[in-house]
């Protein structure tokens, strides 16, 4: 946990690295490519943009969206999101019965 939170502080204060952007652009990237290369993503994109943004079309430039945002982004929504006041902690611990929940495998 402790080693989360001094990402989660270092990223608040100094941003994100270019090399660390482009990781993250190329994996968002592949994933769009991923989702849209069925008929049930792109129906979903299509929905999930009309419903929320009232734009069905704004799928049409999520690429470009997604590679416009910076460093300076990602450390703006870091220190206004992930602060202690908007933070919920669960520790898991496995079941004493070897974590089966009570079946035997």
């Amino acid at each position: 946990e402790k080693a989360l939170y001094s990402v989660i502080e270092k990223i608040q204060n100094e941003g994100v690295t270019g090399n660390e952007m482009k990781v993250a652009q190329v994996g968002a990237r592949a994933g769009s490519f991923m989702r849209m290369g069925t008929a049930l993503g792109k129906a979903n994109a299509l929905t999930q943009n009309a419903v929320y943004y009232k734009d069905p079309a704004r799928v049409n430039n999520l690429l470009e969206r997604m590679q416009a945002v910076t460093s300076s982004d990602i450390k703006r929504v870091a220190k206004k999101y992930f602060n202690k006041s908007n933070r919920v902690v669960i520790i898991t611990e496995p079941a004493d019965d070897g974590g089966f929940g009570g079946l035997n495998p």
